[in-house]
Parts: structure tokens; sequence; C-alpha cells
């Protein structure tokens, strides 16, 4: 059984890979609430705002998601009255300054990484402070080693060999 496999507005089901995402960022809460309740009816939008609380930057938003998209299944799927998490809102994934590496410690980062696409990952970060989204959006045809360029956003930005 899927996530959300029709009738939730969603034009085709979660991927395993996301419910497995989803359910490990539910675990805490839902083995806190089961001490507590008998049936996940029970869950208030207090209970929501009360474990979110603790929580920070993109371990909250993911949760926050995790548990919106729950309940919204839930409610969907007729399994429970009303979606306490319906206000609750996750915000976007923090924005963490862009902190450049001098050369000596980049060097040594990236003699310590073993994997080749994990050190390219560090030098599209370190080098053109590339944010994770700018990362996980880049097509092989923004990248121009003859020219020595690498297009982000439509904006070519240039390096020296």
């Amino acid at each position: 059984m899927s996530w959300c496999s029709s009738g939730c507005g969603r034009g085709r089901p979660h991927t395993a890979t996301t419910i497995d995402s989803y359910l490990r960022a539910l675990r805490p809460a839902l083995r806190q609430w089961a001490q507590h309740y008998r049936s996940l009816r029970q869950v208030t939008a207090d209970d929501i705002t009360t474990h979110l609380h603790p929580l920070r930057g993109s371990r909250r938003t993911h949760t926050a998601v995790a548990l919106r998209s729950l309940f919204i299944t839930l409610k969907t799927r007729r399994l429970i009255f009303a979606n306490p998490a319906r206000h609750t809102r996750p915000g976007n994934f923090p924005h963490r300054p862009v902190l450049g590496l001098d050369d000596t410690t980049r060097a040594e980062l990236l003699t310590s990484i073993d994997r080749a696409d994990h050190r390219l990952v560090v030098l599209l970060a370190a080098v053109h402070a590339l944010t994770r989204a700018d990362i996980a959006t880049l097509r092989l045809e923004d990248i121009h080693p003859h020219e020595h360029a690498i297009t982000v956003r439509g904006n070519p930005d240039r390096w020296t060999p």
C-alpha cells in the first residue's frame, strides 16, 4: 500500500524512499503518542506543536512535512475525523551563509574523502558556492570544461585552471 495512492491531491503516490524517509522522521512522535493514546484520532494540534518545538532546521521541516502528509492521507481515507496538522507550516529548509574554504583546508578535506562524487560535491560547494538545490539541479550540459565555466541558474561562472 502506498502512502497516498489516490484521492489526496497527488498525481501519483510517494516513492518507497520518500515513505521510508517520512517514517524515520515520524517514528519518535508516533512512539511518544502511542504511550498516551490508543488512536491517531486523539492526536491534537498541540501535540504536533509540542513535538516540533525542539526540532531545528531541516529536521524540523522534514518532520513537519511528514506529519502533514500522514494526516492528509489519513483524513482523505476517512481514518481520522479532523486533521490536527492542517495549520502546521513546515517553512523552508534553512538558508545558511556561504562560507569559503581556504586552499589548505580544502586540500585537507578533499584528501580525506574517498569517493569521487563526494569530492565533486565539496568542490561545487566550496569553490563555486553552490547550494544543495543548485547541485541537485545541475546538468551535464551546464558544465563547460573547455571554456572553464559552469552555468548555474542561467549565470556562467568561470574558474582558472
